[in-house]
């Protein structure tokens, strides 16, 4: 488990210094620039990346350019989409590599993992965070941890990934407009 931390910790580190990095040489302002004329090959694209901590504010603000010169539908349902791809291979790995962790805290707590799982209240409301947490403009690491603790299915996790993703989307064009 504390591989798996410092791993992403050195990650997202690596992925701040390359986000400064294009800020200060103007690479990024040239790339967004144009990033309005890519419509639904972008939005695709940034719903890939839509999903995960270390890609999540390039992908929002790529989202905003996109909106800005795109119909929301159209962008939404594409960007989704994009976004069920990205939930898909997030989901694969995650969700194994998470309950291990999670399995490991626990039984070091002196507790077994199995008697948490069967926890009544768990069943239902680890899905129900789930989807609300692939919805909010946090990354879905978290949401598809408890979605993979409730055994969701892959066609359930599809639909889910879909349509809350399309609600994320939709509150970014809300706060785009907001401001």
């Amino acid at each position: 488990m504390k591989s798996h931390l410092l791993k992403d910790t050195l990650i997202l580190l690596i992925c701040v210094i390359i986000t400064l990095s294009l800020v200060k040489s103007g690479m990024l302002d040239s790339f967004l620039a144009n990033a309005h004329s890519w419509g639904l090959v972008g939005a695709f694209m940034a719903g890939i990346f839509f999903t995960s901590v270390f890609t999540l504010t390039a992908s929002t603000i790529l989202f905003v350019e996109l909106l800005k010169a795109n119909p929301l539908p159209e962008i939404a349902i594409v960007g989704a989409l994009g976004a069920v791809v990205g939930d898909l291979v997030l989901f694969l790995f995650v969700k194994n590599r998470v309950s291990e962790d999670v399995d490991e805290m626990i039984m070091k707590a002196g507790m077994r993992p199995h008697y948490l799982i069967k926890a009544e209240f768990l069943r239902w409301l680890n899905p129900i965070l789930g989807a609300v947490i692939i919805a909010s403009p946090f990354p879905d690491e978290l949401g598809l941890a408890l979605l993979g603790f409730s055994k969701t299915r892959t066609k359930a996790l599809i639909c889910i990934s879909f349509v809350m993703n399309m609600v994320g989307i939709y509150f970014v064009w809300l706060a785009m407009n907001a401001l």
